[in-house]
């Protein structure tokens, strides 16, 4: 009867007449494990999977590996470093055109060359601001608003010089400065 026991740890026979062995028994001192030979058994065949030989040759290969990537990040950054000098580069020339655009937008609607510059600037400002569309439109706003940047000449001391003007004094100076002065300081109020 013991003999058909399946619970019988004396009795580990299986059905084809083969003893199974005991997993109490894999620690005992007749049965010794090498686990050290099983774990190089082990790391070979998955180096034999991957298709290296050794440990040696799949660490130099993880290596170069990291060295490709690395650079192919620095290829990379070269990379950006030109497209950010290019874009800089472009944006340069886009600002140039658009200066040289208005300044010739000024010089077209007869804004004298010392009143050039300044007539530029406050055209860009309309753009900016809003309240022209196009420089040209901005250089109309800035005629209106500012009559003496047309066609006029300065004096030494910076105020307009009426070309036309019969009526002049101390070395051509308009004998209404105080006139177009108050016209001035009108616009900049208003405006």
């Amino acid at each position: 009867m013991e003999e058909n026991q399946p619970n019988n740890p004396d009795n580990n026979e299986n059905q084809q007449g083969s003893k199974q062995p005991d997993p109490k028994e894999s620690g005992n001192e007749d049965n010794p494990v090498d686990k050290e030979a099983i774990g190089k058994d082990a790391i070979n065949g998955l180096l034999k999977n991957l298709g290296v030989d050794s440990s040696d040759d799949l660490k130099s290969i993880v290596d170069a590996k990291k060295q490709s990537d690395e650079q192919s990040k620095s290829d990379v950054e070269k990379l950006q470093g030109q497209l950010d000098k290019s874009t800089k580069s472009g944006k340069e020339l886009a600002s140039t055109v658009d200066q040289l655009k208005a300044e010739n937008s000024a010089l077209k609607a007869g804004i004298s060359k010392e009143h050039s510059n300044d007539a530029v600037i406050l055209a860009q400002a309309y753009v900016t601001g809003g309240q022209a569309k196009d420089i040209d439109k901005a250089i109309a706003m800035v005629v209106k608003n500012n009559p003496s940047f047309v066609g006029q000449k300065l004096g030494k001391d910076g105020s307009a010089i009426e070309q036309n003007s019969q009526n002049t004094n101390n070395g051509g100076h308009k004998s209404g400065i105080a006139g177009v002065v108050q016209k001035l300081n009108q616009n900049r109020i208003t405006n």
